[in-house]
């Protein structure tokens, strides 16, 4: 198969693993994707896996591949408080929740961060299909900052969540306290709890 009967073919599964490859085409055909990716035909996100390089420009594409590449997961943390607009920076990598391995991916579609948490917290997203694209999954607003609490320990204190500058508009308005502190009690621990509490104090 030439390069372009290939694209042809698998252009709009946005990214791909030499598995799917094999188990639709001549075995043979993965030998051309190291030639390919040298070329710049191709990009390889993480070992067995591709995408054509028009397919991970878009922040949605991208989000797609962080998805498939690693599964299961979801973004959260600082990609979703991004994408809610509930921090002021834009985020350029993604970082995601997994019940797999803490793992991270770095390639010409970015930086694609995935840290671990038991099966138990592996909850809290929904799915998300942008216009002209492929779905993902994306924490809910409430989720993304318990993940944050949870996997980044170091926001504890009155001044470093206020650091953490999220929108007060968005706080006091569209963030849902009592969904929060429900998905909270899941994680039955006193800190998580406390550390909510502090951001209920400084933000509602």
């Amino acid at each position: 198969m030439d390069f372009y009967s290939f694209k042809q073919k698998y252009f709009q599964l946005g990214c791909f693993s030499i598995h799917s490859i094999e188990s639709t085409s001549a075995s043979a055909l993965s030998s051309n994707l190291t030639r390919w990716t040298r070329e710049g035909k191709i990009v390889k996100l993480r070992s067995g896996w591709y995408a054509f390089p028009e397919r991970v420009v878009s922040f949605a594409d991208r989000m797609f591949c962080a998805g498939k590449i690693y599964s299961p997961s979801y973004a959260s943390l600082y990609t979703a408080l991004s994408y809610y607009e509930m921090i002021p920076e834009s985020v350029s990598a993604i970082t995601s929740v997994t019940t797999l391995k803490t793992k991270s991916f770095s390639s010409m579609a970015g930086l694609m961060s995935y840290f671990s948490v038991k099966q138990e917290l592996f909850f809290g997203y929904v799915p998300v299909v942008d216009r002209n694209s492929l779905p993902y999954l994306m924490a809910t607003p409430e989720k993304a900052l318990l993940d944050l609490m949870y996997l980044h320990p170091e926001y504890r204190t009155e001044e470093e969540f206020e650091n953490l500058r999220l929108d007060g508009d968005f706080m006091a308005g569209e963030f849902n306290w009592e969904t929060a502190r429900g998905m909270c009690s899941r994680w039955n621990v006193s800190t998580m709890q406390a550390r909510l509490s502090i951001v209920e104090k400084i933000y509602r």
